[in-house]
């Protein structure tokens, strides 16, 4: 069965296309549909201010996760989504609390937790870059958790847009990781995007580009559009 955060998304998909597909068929636009129908998707752009994430040659993974996030919530505004955001700035979380001898990871942690579980959000996105000691690995990674039967689904639409946009290396299976923290007991359909390596020299300098950045971004966007149509490539 669909759960209404899915029913609730499609609707702001018919607003924008006039025709919407279900997973039991397709049903015409209702006459009437506001901007107050519009839903809202949550963005988490993975670390900030004294947490760097991964560091490579100097290039931070914080900074790159922020960049492309801030992307991609600027497509889906343009597709008439409301976007919400755990940061939109270079920080540490709660915002204020960017000193060393303040910022926990922990507080961190729970803070976007908690800021996501309390939105009003349908969909979730946590935005990060991946490192391996092993230069060569590269390519963009869907994780997911199966405490929500819709987040495989949408990993998936994720992982196919992944791949076309990064042709340059391998595709990449789908990872089930249930412990992770911003995945672990989300209601709402859920998925932590590894953008790329950046411990792989060719990629990192394109995910410090501009036009890569919008180019995952716009998969990203699409990924979210095909599980929207009912989780298949169109």
């Amino acid at each position: 069965m669909r759960n209404k955060a899915i029913i609730f998304l499609s609707l702001i998909l018919v607003a924008a296309l006039f025709i919407t597909s279900f997973r039991k068929g397709k049903k015409s636009l209702p006459a009437t549909v506001t901007l107050g129908d519009m839903a809202v998707i949550m963005i988490d752009p993975g670390h900030g201010g004294p947490d760097p994430g991964a560091v490579s040659e100097g290039i931070r993974e914080a900074d790159i996760n922020l960049q492309i996030s801030l992307k991609l919530g600027e497509i889906l505004a343009q597709k008439g989504f409301c976007v919400l955001f755990t940061r939109k700035i270079d920080e540490g979380l709660p915002p204020g609390g960017n000193g060393e001898d303040i910022w926990q990871k922990t507080g961190d942690m729970g803070y976007r937790k908690k800021t996501v579980l309390e939105s009003s959000a349908c969909l979730f996105l946590s935005i990060h870059q991946n490192s391996y000691k092993d230069s060569s690995v590269g390519g963009a990674q869907i994780w997911y958790s199966e405490c929500n039967e819709e987040n495989k689904i949408l990993a998936q639409c994720l992982q196919a847009r992944l791949n076309e946009a990064c042709e340059l290396f391998e595709d990449r299976a789908l990872q089930r990781r249930d412990e992770l923290i911003m995945l672990k007991d989300n209601p709402m359909p859920s998925a932590l995007v590894e953008c790329g390596f950046i411990t792989n020299f060719k990629e990192r300098n394109l995910l410090s580009s501009e036009d890569y950045q919008l180019r995952l971004a716009q998969a990203l966007a699409e990924g979210i559009m095909d599980y929207l149509k009912g989780g298949e490539i169109i």
